[in-house]
Protein backbone atom coordinates (compact mmCIF):
# COMPACT_ATOMS: atom_id res chain seq x y z
CA UNK A 1 0.00 0.00 0.00
CA UNK A 2 1.50 3.36 -1.01
CA UNK A 3 1.15 6.67 0.77
CA UNK A 4 -1.82 7.68 -1.41
CA UNK A 5 -3.84 4.61 -0.35
CA UNK A 6 -3.03 5.28 3.29
CA UNK A 7 -4.25 8.89 2.97
CA UNK A 8 -7.49 7.81 1.25
CA UNK A 9 -8.13 5.17 3.92
CA UNK A 10 -7.52 7.70 6.69
CA UNK A 11 -9.90 10.22 5.12
CA UNK A 12 -12.57 7.48 4.77
CA UNK A 13 -12.16 6.56 8.44
CA UNK A 14 -12.54 10.19 9.55
CA UNK A 15 -15.61 10.75 7.36
CA UNK A 16 -17.16 7.53 8.67
CA UNK A 17 -16.71 8.63 12.27
CA UNK A 18 -18.04 12.13 11.54
CA UNK A 19 -21.15 11.07 9.62
CA UNK A 20 -22.02 7.62 10.94
CA UNK A 21 -24.07 8.86 13.91
CA UNK A 22 -26.10 11.49 11.98
CA UNK A 23 -26.80 9.02 9.18
CA UNK A 24 -27.84 6.39 11.69
CA UNK A 25 -30.16 8.88 13.35
CA UNK A 26 -31.62 9.85 9.98
CA UNK A 27 -32.18 6.20 9.07
CA UNK A 28 -33.87 5.49 12.40
CA UNK A 29 -36.08 8.56 12.05
CA UNK A 30 -37.24 7.48 8.61
CA UNK A 31 -38.00 3.95 9.82
CA UNK A 32 -39.88 5.29 12.87
CA UNK A 33 -41.92 7.65 10.69
CA UNK A 34 -42.88 4.87 8.30
CA UNK A 35 -43.92 2.65 11.18
CA UNK A 36 -46.17 5.41 12.54
CA UNK A 37 -47.86 5.73 9.17
CA UNK A 38 -48.28 2.01 8.62
CA UNK A 39 -49.09 1.01 12.20
CA UNK A 40 -50.90 4.02 13.60
CA UNK A 41 -51.79 3.63 17.29
CA UNK A 42 -55.54 3.85 17.91
CA UNK A 43 -56.50 7.03 19.77
CA UNK A 44 -59.17 5.31 21.86
CA UNK A 45 -59.21 1.60 22.50
CA UNK A 46 -58.88 -1.70 20.63
CA UNK A 47 -62.28 -2.35 19.06
CA UNK A 48 -62.37 -6.03 20.02
CA UNK A 49 -62.41 -5.05 23.70
CA UNK A 50 -65.62 -3.04 23.32
CA UNK A 51 -69.14 -4.34 23.81
CA UNK A 52 -71.41 -5.08 20.85
CA UNK A 53 -75.10 -5.99 20.84
CA UNK A 54 -75.19 -8.01 17.63
CA UNK A 55 -74.24 -5.59 14.84
CA UNK A 56 -74.68 -2.57 17.12
CA UNK A 57 -71.17 -1.44 18.09
CA UNK A 58 -70.53 0.65 21.20
CA UNK A 59 -67.68 2.39 22.97
CA UNK A 60 -68.50 0.61 26.23
CA UNK A 61 -65.96 -1.64 27.94
CA UNK A 62 -67.10 -4.18 30.51
CA UNK A 63 -64.33 -4.13 33.12
CA UNK A 64 -65.82 -6.66 35.54
CA UNK A 65 -68.87 -8.94 35.52
CA UNK A 66 -70.46 -11.18 32.88
CA UNK A 67 -74.17 -10.88 33.64
CA UNK A 68 -74.27 -14.21 35.44
CA UNK A 69 -72.44 -13.25 38.64
CA UNK A 70 -73.74 -10.67 41.10
CA UNK A 71 -72.40 -8.08 43.52
CA UNK A 72 -73.89 -7.77 46.97
CA UNK A 73 -74.23 -4.58 49.03
CA UNK A 74 -71.39 -5.70 51.29
CA UNK A 75 -69.08 -6.41 48.32
CA UNK A 76 -69.33 -2.95 46.74
CA UNK A 77 -66.99 -1.09 49.10
CA UNK A 78 -66.56 2.66 48.64
CA UNK A 79 -63.87 4.97 50.06
CA UNK A 80 -63.52 8.76 50.09
CA UNK A 81 -60.62 11.20 49.94
CA UNK A 82 -61.84 14.73 50.64
CA UNK A 83 -59.33 16.71 48.56
CA UNK A 84 -60.39 17.76 45.07
CA UNK A 85 -57.86 17.10 42.31
CA UNK A 86 -56.38 20.36 40.98
CA UNK A 87 -56.81 20.70 37.21
CA UNK A 88 -53.90 21.63 34.92
CA UNK A 89 -54.03 25.10 33.36
CA UNK A 90 -55.69 24.18 30.05
CA UNK A 91 -58.49 22.21 31.70
CA UNK A 92 -59.03 24.88 34.37
CA UNK A 93 -59.44 27.46 31.58
CA UNK A 94 -62.10 25.31 29.90
CA UNK A 95 -64.00 24.97 33.16
CA UNK A 96 -63.95 28.74 33.73
CA UNK A 97 -65.34 29.36 30.24
CA UNK A 98 -68.12 26.82 30.75
CA UNK A 99 -69.05 28.38 34.08
CA UNK A 100 -69.27 31.85 32.52
CA UNK A 101 -71.35 30.57 29.58
CA UNK A 102 -73.89 28.76 31.77
CA UNK A 103 -74.18 31.70 34.19
CA UNK A 104 -74.84 34.00 31.22
CA UNK A 105 -77.59 31.67 29.95
CA UNK A 106 -79.22 31.71 33.38
CA UNK A 107 -79.23 35.51 33.50
CA UNK A 108 -80.74 35.65 29.99
CA UNK A 109 -83.57 33.30 30.98
CA UNK A 110 -82.32 30.51 28.73
CA UNK A 111 -82.00 26.80 29.51
CA UNK A 112 -78.72 26.24 31.35
CA UNK A 113 -76.73 23.48 33.02
CA UNK A 114 -76.22 23.83 36.77
CA UNK A 115 -73.04 22.81 38.52
CA UNK A 116 -74.14 19.85 40.62
CA UNK A 117 -71.78 18.04 42.95
CA UNK A 118 -70.31 14.75 41.73
CA UNK A 119 -67.83 12.04 42.62
CA UNK A 120 -64.47 11.63 40.88
CA UNK A 121 -63.35 7.98 40.61
CA UNK A 122 -59.75 8.01 41.77
CA UNK A 123 -59.01 4.29 41.51
CA UNK A 124 -60.63 0.87 41.76
CA UNK A 125 -59.66 -2.68 42.72
CA UNK A 126 -61.52 -5.73 41.40
CA UNK A 127 -61.66 -8.70 43.74
CA UNK A 128 -63.61 -11.83 44.65
CA UNK A 129 -65.01 -13.03 47.96
CA UNK A 130 -62.99 -15.74 49.67
CA UNK A 131 -65.51 -18.54 49.98
CA UNK A 132 -67.74 -18.39 46.90
CA UNK A 133 -65.69 -16.08 44.65
CA UNK A 134 -68.62 -13.72 44.20
CA UNK A 135 -68.00 -10.33 42.59
CA UNK A 136 -66.30 -7.76 44.81
CA UNK A 137 -65.27 -4.19 44.02
CA UNK A 138 -63.42 -1.46 45.92
CA UNK A 139 -63.94 2.12 44.67
CA UNK A 140 -62.01 5.21 45.79
CA UNK A 141 -63.60 8.63 45.24
CA UNK A 142 -62.77 12.34 45.43
CA UNK A 143 -65.08 15.38 45.17
CA UNK A 144 -65.74 16.99 41.78
CA UNK A 145 -68.59 18.83 40.01
CA UNK A 146 -70.56 18.93 36.77
CA UNK A 147 -68.65 21.83 35.18
CA UNK A 148 -65.40 19.90 35.68
CA UNK A 149 -67.08 16.94 33.98
CA UNK A 150 -68.01 19.15 31.00
CA UNK A 151 -64.52 20.68 30.80
CA UNK A 152 -62.78 17.30 30.87
CA UNK A 153 -64.86 14.24 29.97
CA UNK A 154 -67.27 15.87 27.52
CA UNK A 155 -64.40 17.79 25.89
CA UNK A 156 -62.80 14.54 24.75
CA UNK A 157 -64.22 14.87 21.25
CA UNK A 158 -61.34 17.33 20.91
CA UNK A 159 -58.70 15.06 19.35
CA UNK A 160 -55.79 17.15 20.63
CA UNK A 161 -57.04 16.93 24.21
CA UNK A 162 -57.57 13.18 23.94
CA UNK A 163 -54.10 12.61 22.52
CA UNK A 164 -52.56 14.74 25.26
CA UNK A 165 -54.21 13.03 28.23
CA UNK A 166 -55.61 9.65 27.20
CA UNK A 167 -52.87 7.85 25.29
CA UNK A 168 -52.13 4.26 26.31
CA UNK A 169 -54.78 4.01 29.04
CA UNK A 170 -55.23 0.53 30.50
CA UNK A 171 -58.97 0.78 31.13
CA UNK A 172 -59.10 -2.51 33.00
CA UNK A 173 -56.85 -1.24 35.80
CA UNK A 174 -56.79 2.58 35.62
CA UNK A 175 -59.18 5.49 36.09
CA UNK A 176 -57.60 8.28 33.97
CA UNK A 177 -56.32 11.23 35.98
CA UNK A 178 -58.44 14.44 35.63
CA UNK A 179 -61.02 12.64 33.45
CA UNK A 180 -62.97 10.31 35.73
CA UNK A 181 -65.48 12.94 36.85
CA UNK A 182 -68.58 10.83 36.43
CA UNK A 183 -69.88 7.74 38.16
CA UNK A 184 -73.37 6.52 37.37
CA UNK A 185 -75.79 3.64 37.67
CA UNK A 186 -77.68 1.90 34.84
CA UNK A 187 -80.69 -0.18 35.92
CA UNK A 188 -83.29 -2.06 33.93
CA UNK A 189 -86.57 -1.92 35.87
CA UNK A 190 -88.76 -5.04 35.67
CA UNK A 191 -92.38 -4.63 36.80
CA UNK A 192 -94.43 -7.24 38.66
CA UNK A 193 -96.38 -7.98 35.46
CA UNK A 194 -93.15 -8.57 33.48
CA UNK A 195 -92.65 -5.34 31.55
CA UNK A 196 -89.62 -3.06 31.31
CA UNK A 197 -89.37 0.66 30.71
CA UNK A 198 -87.01 1.83 27.94
CA UNK A 199 -87.17 5.62 27.65
CA UNK A 200 -85.66 8.04 25.17
CA UNK A 201 -83.51 10.81 26.60
CA UNK A 202 -84.71 14.35 26.01
CA UNK A 203 -83.05 17.30 24.31
CA UNK A 204 -82.52 18.94 27.71
CA UNK A 205 -79.98 16.50 29.17
CA UNK A 206 -76.25 17.26 29.10
CA UNK A 207 -75.00 14.26 27.09
CA UNK A 208 -76.45 11.61 24.76
CA UNK A 209 -79.42 13.76 23.84
CA UNK A 210 -82.27 11.97 21.99
CA UNK A 211 -80.80 8.49 22.51
CA UNK A 212 -82.64 5.41 23.74
CA UNK A 213 -81.54 4.16 27.10
CA UNK A 214 -82.28 1.76 29.91
CA UNK A 215 -84.97 2.34 32.55
CA UNK A 216 -82.75 4.31 34.91
CA UNK A 217 -79.53 6.21 34.27
CA UNK A 218 -78.57 8.03 37.45
CA UNK A 219 -75.40 9.92 38.29
CA UNK A 220 -74.15 9.40 41.84
CA UNK A 221 -74.53 12.64 43.78
CA UNK A 222 -72.21 13.81 46.58
CA UNK A 223 -75.14 15.68 48.10
CA UNK A 224 -77.81 12.99 47.95
CA UNK A 225 -76.10 9.61 47.80
CA UNK A 226 -73.38 9.61 50.44
CA UNK A 227 -73.45 6.86 53.01
CA UNK A 228 -74.82 7.17 56.52
CA UNK A 229 -71.43 6.67 58.19
CA UNK A 230 -69.03 8.41 55.76
CA UNK A 231 -68.87 10.79 52.79
CA UNK A 232 -68.25 7.87 50.41
CA UNK A 233 -71.20 7.13 48.12
CA UNK A 234 -73.74 4.40 48.74
CA UNK A 235 -74.47 2.95 45.27
CA UNK A 236 -77.67 1.25 46.43
CA UNK A 237 -78.95 4.47 47.98
CA UNK A 238 -78.42 6.12 44.60
CA UNK A 239 -80.48 3.36 42.96
CA UNK A 240 -83.38 3.77 45.38
CA UNK A 241 -83.34 7.57 44.96
CA UNK A 242 -83.21 7.36 41.17
CA UNK A 243 -86.12 4.93 40.95
CA UNK A 244 -88.17 7.26 43.13
CA UNK A 245 -87.28 10.39 41.16
CA UNK A 246 -87.89 8.94 37.69
CA UNK A 247 -90.62 6.34 38.27
CA UNK A 248 -92.29 7.48 41.47
CA UNK A 249 -91.67 4.12 43.19
CA UNK A 250 -90.31 4.90 46.66
CA UNK A 251 -90.69 1.65 48.60
CA UNK A 252 -88.18 -0.62 46.83
CA UNK A 253 -85.96 -2.63 49.22
CA UNK A 254 -82.22 -3.07 48.64
CA UNK A 255 -82.80 -6.81 48.24
CA UNK A 256 -84.61 -6.18 44.93
CA UNK A 257 -81.63 -4.35 43.40
CA UNK A 258 -79.08 -6.58 41.66
CA UNK A 259 -75.79 -5.19 40.34
CA UNK A 260 -74.12 -7.25 37.61
CA UNK A 261 -71.09 -5.42 36.27
CA UNK A 262 -68.71 -2.46 36.35
CA UNK A 263 -67.61 -0.72 33.17
CA UNK A 264 -66.70 2.48 31.36
CA UNK A 265 -67.77 4.50 28.36
CA UNK A 266 -64.33 4.92 26.74
CA UNK A 267 -65.45 7.89 24.66
CA UNK A 268 -66.28 10.13 27.60
CA UNK A 269 -64.66 8.23 30.53
CA UNK A 270 -68.01 7.66 32.24
CA UNK A 271 -67.74 4.88 34.83
CA UNK A 272 -70.86 2.97 35.83
CA UNK A 273 -72.32 -0.08 37.48
CA UNK A 274 -75.02 -1.99 35.59
CA UNK A 275 -77.87 -4.08 36.94
CA UNK A 276 -81.63 -4.39 37.37
CA UNK A 277 -84.37 -3.94 39.92
CA UNK A 278 -87.64 -5.83 40.29
CA UNK A 279 -90.41 -3.59 41.60
CA UNK A 280 -93.63 -4.80 43.22
CA UNK A 281 -95.69 -2.57 40.96
CA UNK A 282 -97.46 -3.16 37.64
CA UNK A 283 -96.61 -1.04 34.63
CA UNK A 284 -100.02 0.65 34.91
CA UNK A 285 -99.29 1.62 38.50
CA UNK A 286 -95.97 3.15 37.47
CA UNK A 287 -97.63 5.12 34.66
CA UNK A 288 -100.16 6.38 37.22
CA UNK A 289 -97.37 7.38 39.62
CA UNK A 290 -95.66 9.37 36.85
CA UNK A 291 -98.91 11.09 35.88
CA UNK A 292 -98.97 12.66 39.34
CA UNK A 293 -95.55 14.18 38.72
CA UNK A 294 -92.01 12.92 39.34
CA UNK A 295 -88.90 14.97 39.96
CA UNK A 296 -86.85 14.04 36.86
CA UNK A 297 -89.63 13.58 34.30
CA UNK A 298 -87.96 16.20 32.07
CA UNK A 299 -84.93 13.94 31.43
CA UNK A 300 -86.88 11.68 29.06
CA UNK A 301 -88.94 12.60 25.99
CA UNK A 302 -90.44 9.11 25.58
CA UNK A 303 -91.53 6.52 28.13
CA UNK A 304 -91.69 3.22 26.23
CA UNK A 305 -93.12 0.00 27.68
CA UNK A 306 -91.82 -3.36 26.38
CA UNK A 307 -92.79 -6.88 27.42
CA UNK A 308 -89.88 -8.56 29.21
CA UNK A 309 -89.29 -11.45 26.85
CA UNK A 310 -86.19 -12.21 24.80
CA UNK A 311 -88.02 -11.71 21.51
CA UNK A 312 -89.66 -8.41 22.46
CA UNK A 313 -86.54 -6.85 23.99
CA UNK A 314 -84.23 -7.89 21.14
CA UNK A 315 -86.75 -6.64 18.56
CA UNK A 316 -87.09 -3.31 20.36
CA UNK A 317 -83.32 -2.82 20.54
CA UNK A 318 -82.80 -3.45 16.83
CA UNK A 319 -85.74 -1.26 15.75
CA UNK A 320 -84.84 1.79 17.85
CA UNK A 321 -81.63 3.78 17.44
CA UNK A 322 -79.37 5.40 18.52
CA UNK A 323 -78.62 3.88 21.93
CA UNK A 324 -76.57 5.12 24.86
CA UNK A 325 -73.56 2.72 25.03
CA UNK A 326 -73.99 1.63 28.63
CA UNK A 327 -77.70 0.98 28.09
CA UNK A 328 -77.04 -1.74 25.51
CA UNK A 329 -74.54 -3.49 27.78
CA UNK A 330 -77.05 -3.20 30.64
CA UNK A 331 -79.89 -4.74 28.65
CA UNK A 332 -77.71 -7.59 27.37
CA UNK A 333 -76.41 -8.54 30.81
CA UNK A 334 -79.88 -8.55 32.36
CA UNK A 335 -81.10 -10.82 29.55
CA UNK A 336 -78.16 -13.15 30.23
CA UNK A 337 -78.92 -13.16 33.94
CA UNK A 338 -82.64 -13.89 33.51
CA UNK A 339 -82.72 -16.09 30.37
CA UNK A 340 -79.17 -17.49 30.10
CA UNK A 341 -76.27 -16.60 27.81
CA UNK A 342 -76.93 -19.27 25.19
CA UNK A 343 -80.58 -18.29 24.68
CA UNK A 344 -79.75 -14.59 24.69
CA UNK A 345 -76.96 -14.88 22.12
CA UNK A 346 -79.15 -17.08 19.94
CA UNK A 347 -82.04 -14.59 20.06
CA UNK A 348 -79.72 -11.77 19.02
CA UNK A 349 -77.98 -13.69 16.22
CA UNK A 350 -81.28 -15.09 14.85
CA UNK A 351 -83.19 -11.81 14.84
CA UNK A 352 -84.56 -10.81 11.43
CA UNK A 353 -86.39 -7.59 10.63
Amino acid sequence: MDIRDIIIAAIGLVLGVLFEEPLTRLRNAVIHGCRKLLYKRPDRVVTSQLFSFGHLKTEWMIVDGDGEGEYAPQTVITHYEGHELELPEDLAKRKKEIKEQEEAKEKQGKSFLWNGSRYFLDKFVINRTDRYENLSLHLWFRPTDFYTFLATNISLDDKELREKYLQNIDWETTAPKYFSNDFALYLLIITSDEYVILPKRSESVGVYKNTYTTSLTEGVSRTLDRGTTSLAPDIYRCAIRGIGEELGVTDIPVSEITLLSFGVNTRYVQWSMLGFAKVNKTVEEIIEFRSRGVRDKWENSEFNIVKFTLHDIVKYVFTHEPWAPGALANIYQVLVHEFGREKTDKAISNYKK
